[in-house]
């Protein structure tokens, strides 16, 4: 990484042949290039050279210690084979497939200081999806649920019935904090390739991770693929939403409907109406009062 600025008169727009000497420059005082070890061009007068240029690139890994987007010196230099046979081309693979999860989020709002709580996940899991072909069809192969109560209202009496004719086995944990572990075990173990959701990057992945901060919950990076063993810190910036889930894909139902498709509201049931054809009057979206309401 560069630490100090490049005079630009050396380094212009796009690639130039800059000569050995310029490794001598302060500007990359701190890149050491061993000859012997980076094949270089000799010109004509017997010099060597090479292909360089200043680049602002950005960082995708989450490391707190290196910054978001710098300036760095980019270096091109091509490599050669020695024997042809040393080149083995790879033909006849099968693309591999992807592991999709979708992800829906069901909150309610805490009555003293009005934050969301999370009081019910669910997802759907296909394990095989493919990228180049059709839809598999059932869209999913496994699904799971878990809900809580909210914290000022206690379980409903008749829970237990209501479980035990229930189609879909629903896993119950005894508090939000359990619900949120519950949860990042089960991401962690299916380790999806491909999260999915509507309004997950606007609502969702933002109300996850203040809850798990607000619960102080460890193991928070199995949201995404890189460990991290630091306390997990919202700054409002949108560092850490952007991180959070390093390694996997995220796809916004919102925000690629607004790209591909013409519609007077982008929320869930006008979008499935729209696409699905499913009339609206069979579709119940509930307000965070009437969830609440339904464990009294």
């Amino acid at each position: 990484m560069v630490k100090e600025e490049i005079d630009d008169s050396l380094l212009t727009s796009g690639w130039e042949t800059i000569k050995g000497e310029l490794m001598n420059h302060p500007g990359v005082k701190d890149i050491h290039i061993d000859s012997s070890q980076l094949p270089l061009t000799t010109n004509s007068d017997g010099n060597q050279q090479f292909k360089t240029r200043k680049i602002t690139k950005k960082y995708a890994f989450g490391k707190p210690e290196v910054p978001m987007e710098s300036d760095y010196l980019e270096i091109c230099y091509s490599a050669v084979a020695l024997k042809p046979e040393y080149v083995i081309p790879v033909s006849g693979l099968a693309v591999p497939p992807l592991v999709v999860m979708t992800v829906r989020v069901q909150t309610t709002l805490k009555p003293k200081t009005s934050e969301n709580e999370i009081c019910m996940i669910s997802c759907l899991i296909h394990h095989e999806f493919p990228i180049n072909k059709a839809a598999p069809q059932p869209p999913f192969q496994t699904h799971f649920c878990a809900m809580t109560h909210p914290s000022d209202v206690p379980w409903p009496w008749d829970l237990k019935d209501a479980l035990e004719h229930n189609q879909m086995k629903i896993e119950k944990s005894q508090s939000e904090r359990a619900l949120l572990c519950f949860f990042l075990a089960k991401m962690h173990k299916i380790d999806p390739d491909v999260v999915v959701g509507h309004d997950i990057l606007g609502f969702d992945l933002p109300v996850l991770l203040d809850r798990i901060k607000k619960e102080n919950i460890p193991h928070w990076s199995r949201l995404g693929r890189l460990r991290r063993t630091h306390k997990l810190k919202t700054t409002g910036k949108g560092y850490e939403e952007k991180t959070a889930m390093c390694g996997r894909l995220l796809c916004d139902v919102k925000i690629s409907a607004k790209e591909l498709i013409q519609a007077k509201s982008y929320e869930l049931a006008p979008l499935i109406n729209k696409v699905l054809r499913v009339p609206e009057a069979q579709l119940k979206t509930l307000t965070k009062k009437e969830v609440k309401d339904m464990y009294e």
